[in-house]
C-alpha cells in the first residue's frame, strides 16, 4: 500500500540542494521549489529517507516529510491545489 508524502526541504548548500532534488526526482514530482509529492510504499519511504539523511547536514539543513495518508484513501485529497495541475508518484523505476 502506498501513502502520499509531502516532502519539503531547506538546504543551506547549493551542491547538497541539487543532490537532494535529484534523489527526490526518483521518488516523486516537484510541486514547488523544494517541495515534492511522493506516493511511496513503506520500503520506498525507508530508502528515500536513508538517501536523504546521507546527504543533508543536520546542523545546517531542514527536512520535513508529512504523511498525508493512503494513496487510495484520503491521501490524494488532503491538499487543495489551485492553478496548474500537480501530479505525483515516480514516473520511472526507483533504485534503492
Amino acid at each position: 500500500m502506498k501513502h502520499v508524502y509531502l516532502v519539503s526541504y531547506d538546504i543551506a548548500d547549493d551542491k547538497r540542494w541539487r543532490k537532494i532534488f535529484k534523489v527526490l526526482k526518483g521518488y516523486g514530482d516537484p510541486v514547488q521549489l523544494s517541495v515534492f509529492l511522493c506516493a511511496l510504499t513503506r520500503e520506498q519511504k525507508v530508502g528515500l529517507l536513508s538517501n536523504l539523511l546521507s546527504i543533508i547536514n543536520q546542523n545546517q539543513d531542514k527536512l520535513l516529510i508529512a504523511d498525508l495518508g493512503l494513496e487510495d484513501g484520503r491521501g490524494d485529497r488532503r491538499l487543495e491545489i489551485f492553478g496548474q495541475k500537480i501530479s505525483y508518484g515516480a514516473s520511472g523505476p526507483i533504485i534503492l
